[in-house]
């Protein structure tokens, strides 16, 4: 650039290199080895808002630029005069405009041959800088999001061959992200999922994308359970390149689905399989929408021949009944142990009924349970009578058995009176009378109170005490003969468990006596660690117990139940009786 000094020894160029230094497109400026900026072009001007004449030869370049990148730039401009090839010829920068905005500026300089002079082309590339930071913080935004996202991201190429994996994903299948990546997605799919990932896959190439579920093995052998949502990544042609997908696990809801799936078939068992009726009725509409057997076998109607039915066409249950307790249910949305009867074909049933408002679906539903207890108060309203007729008949054994005893005490007692009132000294016979008269006074009133109280007794003497009294009363009053087998007093403390056992003994001892007319009873107790057996068997006629609905069996049944003992009758006509009751330690 030929130029030459003019009087105030700023160099002059001619009007050609002056037009082209206005018309570069960049700010460009002439710079002295003081730092003195010469020339500056009006682009350069424009662009930090200043007047030219404000900067010619006015100002060092050095005001003008960023605090943290002038000591560099120094550096550069002093190195730049020394060898022109030891500074560099192009960086970035940042500069001042006038209202004190910050540009971010690309230099292009270099010496003017045989000069101590610079000449430096600037460009603004703000805009692509905040572009490029904005880029920059997206992107470490997108790398952030991705590598904390609560679910796995996947990248596949057109070869199936994994490229990327989040490090969630990595969480899912067990396995580190640098074993992963370069590998083929078949080696971590469960075998039992390879046609649906062919399928799949064969779906990408016609450009069809859905979510589907997916099965991976673990590191461990376990499997993750998976819901793999898909996009295909391809070029301007349309062509497959891969894809990428977000994989969501859902083993612990899959787990969930499985426990629930058999919590419901076990529930569904039991429900079914339970003695006790029961039934789950809409609160609203009162239709029936399940039931058990046991609930259809207790109203005695066939529900599942029939379509839904409502609780109040059943007609089993009372109206009234049912209306009570609806109102009682939305009073307190529960009942308990209700009592109700029930009809069916002019016969009357006793149930327990109990009730509890339950929600399904935000369905007001109420689940019933009934309970047929007929039989239990029949077999209570029979031990009542059984009781009452035992006390006439103790009342009638005192009248006609004990009664006469002690009156004949009274008789010879007043005779002895009468005797030693006269001074004559009684017999010895008289005495042995009286006494004898005593013993069996004593012995009918020990008899007639263990028949009474036979828990105070058993807590006394035992069990056993108490069966050899029977089987001895039983000989004497009958003339069968009674064998009883017991190694030692059973381990049961409970007064009431024993009292219940002596019953059922009893119970048993004397049906043996009315209707087997066999010559002996044997009784006999065994005990082990973990069970008490109690044997009674005869050689009588025996029965047929499909046959049989007498009460005094129907007695030791529930004597059995309220116990919590087996009770078991095997009978044989002309082959004689067996009943074994078994009872749990």
């Amino acid at each position: 650039m030929p130029m030459e000094s003019n009087s105030n020894n700023t160099p002059a160029f001619n009007d050609r290199y002056i037009t082209i230094f206005e018309n570069t497109g960049a700010g460009t400026i002439l710079i002295d080895a003081d730092t003195t900026i010469i020339l500056v072009n009006s682009r350069f001007a424009s662009m930090l808002g200043y007047d030219k004449h404000e900067i010619e030869g006015r100002v060092s370049w050095t005001q003008f630029i960023h605090e943290d990148d002038v000591e560099r730039m120094k550096e550069y401009h002093c190195l730049r005069r020394k060898d022109p090839d030891s500074a560099p010829k192009n960086y970035e920068f940042r500069i001042y405009t006038k209202d004190k905005q910050i540009l971010y500026i690309y230099i292009t300089i270099d010496m003017i041959p045989g000069t101590q002079l610079s000449v430096a082309s600037l460009t603004d590339i703000t805009q692509l800088v905040e572009t490029r930071e904005a880029l920059r913080k997206s992107e470490e935004k997108y790398r952030l999001l991705v590598e904390t996202m609560s679910d796995g991201l996947l990248v596949q190429d057109e070869h199936l061959t994994i490229q990327y994996v989040n490090p969630r994903f990595c969480d899912i299948v067990g396995y580190d992200q640098q074993y992963i990546i370069g590998k083929q997605i078949k080696d971590f799919i469960h075998p039992h999922y390879y046609c649906q990932f062919d399928i799949q896959m064969e779906k990408r190439q016609f450009g069809i994308q859905e979510p589907y579920e997916m099965a991976w093995m673990k590191d461990d052998g376990t499997i993750a359970h998976t819901i793999v949502s898909p996009k295909i990544v391809s070029d301007e042609q349309g062509r497959f390149l891969g894809s990428f997908a977000v994989v969501t696990d859902i083993t612990q809801r899959k787990n969930w689905e499985e426990a629930l799936k058999q919590s419901e078939e076990l529930f569904a068992k039991v429900f079914d399989a339970t003695p006790v009726g029961l039934a789950l009725i809409d609160m609203q509409t009162g239709m029936i929408v399940k039931w058990n057997k046991a609930f259809e076998i207790l109203i005695h109607v066939p529900l599942h021949h029939k379509p839904a039915i409502s609780i109040f066409d059943i007609g089993i249950i009372k109206k009234r009944d049912i209306q009570r307790l609806y109102k009682q249910l939305i009073k307190f949305n529960t009942i308990s142990d209700y009592e109700i009867s029930l009809k069916h074909d002019s016969k009357e049933y006793i149930a327990i009924l109990s009730a509890e408002v339950i929600y399904i679906n935000d369905q007001k539903m109420v689940i019933i349970s009934l309970t047929d207890i007929t039989e239990k108060r029949m077999l209570e309203k029979e031990i009542i009578l059984i009781s009452e007729k035992e006390r006439q008949t103790i009342g009638q054994d005192l009248h006609d058995d004990l009664i006469p005893h002690l009156l004949g005490i009274d008789a010879l007692c007043k005779v002895m009176i009468q005797e030693l009132s006269k001074n004559i000294l009684p017999l010895k016979e008289d005495v042995e009378n009286i006494r004898q008269l005593l013993d069996g006074a004593i012995v009918k009133t020990r008899q007639f109170s263990r028949g009474l109280t036979p828990s105070y007794f058993i807590e006394k003497q035992g069990l056993s005490a108490l069966v050899h009294e029977l089987i001895q009363t039983v000989a004497m009053i009958y003339g069968i003969t009674c064998t009883y087998i017991c190694d030692k007093e059973i381990s049961i403390s409970n007064s009431e468990v024993l009292t219940h056992v002596y019953h059922i003994i009893q119970e048993a001892v004397y049906n043996a006596v009315k209707h087997s007319k066999s010559e002996t009873i044997n009784i006999v107790i065994t005990e082990t660690h973990k069970t008490i057996m109690i044997v009674i068997e005869d050689k009588g006629y025996g029965f047929d117990i499909a046959h049989v609905r007498g009460m005094g069996l129907k007695i030791m049944r529930h004597r059995a139940a309220v116990i919590g003992a087996e009770l078991k009758i095997t009978s044989m006509v002309n082959a004689g009786t067996t009943i074994s009751l078994t009872i749990d330690k």
